[in-house]
């Protein structure tokens, strides 16, 4: 099943998380940004899950309104995700997600970081 994880960015359905329950437990897809991390709890709390249940979470690209609390999640012990353009964002996106850390992989499973793939160059 999945669940809409409303993150109530300054109004409700702005910004949202999505759980998909499955046989090895819940994977989460985008985190939202760290400022409301605490309502991330919320709604995973709310579905019977502490953020240390969460062992993967995908985010479609390193913005900081979709992956923002993503090492918020790693620090519980989640892998995150990421497809090889999507992790290209310069600056304190990448920052801010740890990039180069081992809790952050590229979909394909190659380097994230300043030796991956950029977004629009060659895969």
């Amino acid at each position: 099943m999945i669940h809409i994880l409303d993150l109530h960015d300054r109004a409700p359905r702005v910004i949202a998380a999505f759980l998909l329950e499955t046989a090895a437990g819940p994977v989460l897809f985008e985190t939202g940004p760290e400022s409301r991390f605490s309502v991330l709890l919320d709604g995973l709390n709310a579905l019977g899950y502490a953020a240390s249940d969460v062992k993967h979470v995908f985010v479609t690209h390193i913005h900081l309104d979709h992956a923002g609390a993503a090492w918020r999640m790693a620090e519980r012990g989640a892998t995150i995700y990421v497809h090889p353009k999507g992790g290209a964002a310069p600056g304190r996106s990448q920052q801010a997600l740890g990039l180069g850390q081992p809790h952050l992989r590229r979909s394909d499973g190659g380097p994230l970081g300043p030796d991956g793939p950029r977004a629009g160059g060659p895969d």
